[in-house]
Formats: C-alpha cells, structure tokens, sequence
C-alpha cells in the first residue's frame, strides 16, 4: 500500500506520513518518549522504536489499531512478526486468515499479500518487527 506507492514514486514512506521520526541510533526506547506518527488520514497510529545501530535489519513499531480498522493489502520485500499485545486481530496472509487475541504471534514471508483488521471492540496493540525499511537512515 504505503510502501508499494512509494516505491513506485521512487520515494520513501516517510512523504506520506504526518511527521517522520527523527533518525537516531539508540539501545533504548523509553516508553512514553517515543515520537508517534500516522500514515495518510487513518486513525491507525505508530510508536516508533529506535533502531540500535547504524546497518540493523530489524526496524520495530507498537501500532495502536482502532476498532474496524483494516489495513490494504499490501506486498513487500522482507518478512514480519507481529505480536498482539492487547485486542482482536484479523489477519489474512495468502489467502489464510489467522485469528489472534492478546499473546498470539504471527511470522511470515512479506512477499504474500497480507492485510490485517481489528475485529473487537477496543483498540488493539501490536509490536510489529519487520525488515522493511520505514524511514530512511
């Protein structure tokens, strides 16, 4: 989605989001001092969490998912793991729809179109940790 849009522009994610975070290389990420950011007009928002080095594979967010939303299909390089901290979750990847509550994971190749919506009735949490790229070094 996002991602496809701006690759096809030859653009980063970070043109579309209302601000992107500022790049910087840390161990840590404190809770409550994360900056927060949202893609286009949805209500989905982000925690940024900080990469700890220079050339890390690993790029990591906590999305705040709010109850109805569902995400496009999207389709990338690289893989993701999800773990839903708190909620209901829906995911379709390839054409299998996973089920997950408060506790469940869910790791998978990125190439296959996935899509993932809020199915209860509060917002839901994820720690989403995947190889794509978010935001430029």
């Amino acid at each position: 989605a996002v991602y496809n849009l701006a690759k096809a522009l030859e653009t980063t994610v970070d043109s579309f989001v209302s601000t992107a975070p500022a790049r910087k290389h840390s161990v840590v990420s404190h809770s409550g001092q994360r900056q927060t950011y949202k893609v286009g007009g949805t209500s989905r928002y982000y925690e940024f969490l900080e990469r700890g080095f220079a050339d890390a594979q690993l790029n990591a967010c906590i999305s705040h998912v709010p109850p109805g939303h569902a995400s496009e299909v999207m389709r990338h390089e690289g893989e993701e793991f999800v773990y839903l901290v708190s909620g209901h979750m829906l995911y379709e990847v390839d054409g299998v729809r996973y089920d997950l509550g408060p506790g469940d994971t869910l790791h998978f190749d990125s190439r296959k179109p996935h899509q993932g919506t809020n199915v209860g009735t509060d917002t839901a949490i994820e720690l989403w940790v995947g190889t794509m790229k978010l935001f430029p070094e």
